[in-house]
């Protein structure tokens, strides 16, 4: 009887135990289910929330249209003058490339007499040259502007991220290899005499690599860009010894070049490294012209409240980026291209060329 009643007891206190597990479970699965649905619900508002901000800012960036104005400004012909042309992120050898060239060539040669090229950087795609050997040197620039009108015209070159991709000094040995390529540092000044000697350029030739931050790029020579951002304020102090220099000189231009934008109607908006760095000089001195390259595309920019105008000439090849509002953009070109810059003793005269020559828009800057 003892046996039996304990067994009874044991079986009672297992069926009691077996029937409260389910009982639990069921709590605690309801309870994990509530979390989860919780969770979900968050991370659906979140979601949604994200979109509609991406929406707002989508419709901010893109919904707004930059309005380009189209100048008649007087030009008046001048034996003495100097005249060169700006193309940049040009270095593909693709199909876009060599149709710019071929145009860059028949305007040296029938429009106006060109005097030398300036290369505002991204000289050599995607990864720069590995040595001054390099056969790219020759497939991306000496074939490519081996054209009538250009094969006899130096050019004064820049150096651009991608350039900083591959070995730097190689571009600026290759100076030492080429009658036309002219790269004696990473950055540096020269000045130009007009054709009859009545005047000059003083030209401002930065690089503006070592003033932008790379972090998002991880194919950047690192390493190197390190070394050369020391060498940030000896550049600043250089452009404003001749800012400084020509700023009462009645027969001096003085005009600055970079391969970075400081404003932009291309996607990607205004450089926030450049406005922190370089744009104090501009705003402070006020030259008549920054040039440079970087955006895809082919643009035309002032604020109203400085004389600087703003040329970017980063339509050298193929890889043409959107454009997007901006308040200071006066023209933009969504396609391959370059720009013309004549120098008088009074004015400069600025003209931005399609793929195929042929005019977009133009202004003049007077002294």
């Amino acid at each position: 009887m003892s046996s039996t009643s304990s067994d009874h007891q044991q079986l009672r206190e297992v069926s009691v135990f077996d029937s409260e597990t389910p009982h639990h479970s069921n709590k605690s699965t309801a309870k994990k289910k509530k979390i989860v649905w919780i969770g979900l619900l968050v991370c659906g508002l979140c979601c949604l929330v994200t979109c509609l901000v991406f929406v707002v800012v989508l419709g901010v960036y893109f919904g707004r249209k930059n309005e380009n104005v189209y100048p008649n400004p007087k030009y008046t012909s001048s034996n003495d003058f100097l005249h060169f042309l700006v193309v940049g992120d040009q270095g593909r050898a693709d199909s876009s490339q060599k149709k710019v060239a071929a145009s860059m060539g028949k305007f040296c040669q029938s429009v106006k007499k060109c005097h030398f090229v300036v290369g505002v950087g991204d000289n050599i795609y995607q990864f720069g040259v590995s040595h001054v050997e390099d056969s790219q040197f020759k497939t991306k620039f000496e074939d490519i502007y081996q054209v009538d009108g250009l094969e006899d015209l130096k050019w004064y070159m820049l150096l651009g991220n991608h350039d900083y991709r591959g070995n730097v000094q190689a571009q600026i040995d290759y100076t030492q290899k080429s009658h036309r390529w002219i790269l004696p540092s990473h950055y540096y000044t020269l000045v130009k005499n007009s054709t009859l000697n009545g005047f000059n350029v003083s030209m401002v030739m930065l690089d503006t690599s070592p003033f932008v931050s790379f972090w998002t790029d991880p194919l950047m020579n690192s390493d190197y860009w390190n070394s050369q951002t020391s060498h940030k304020q000896d550049q600043l102090n250089m452009m404003e010894k001749v800012l400084l220099e020509n700023r009462e000189r009645n027969n001096s231009w003085t005009l600055i070049f970079g391969h970075h934008h400081v404003y932009s109607g291309g996607l990607g908006g205004n450089s926030k490294d450049m406005m922190t760095s370089v744009l104090p000089l501009l705003e402070k001195y006020q030259p008549p012209l920054y040039i440079c390259g970087h955006v895809h595309l082919l643009n035309w920019l002032q604020n109203p409240q400085h004389k600087t105008n703003y040329i970017i000439s980063g339509a050298g090849s193929g890889n043409i980026i959107w454009s997007v509002f901006n308040p200071f953009s006066k023209n933009v070109y969504t396609d391959p291209g370059f720009f013309s810059v004549e120098v008088q003793q009074d004015f400069i005269f600025v003209i931005a060329l399609d793929i195929d020559g042929k005019e977009i828009f133009k202004f003049r800057i007077d002294k």
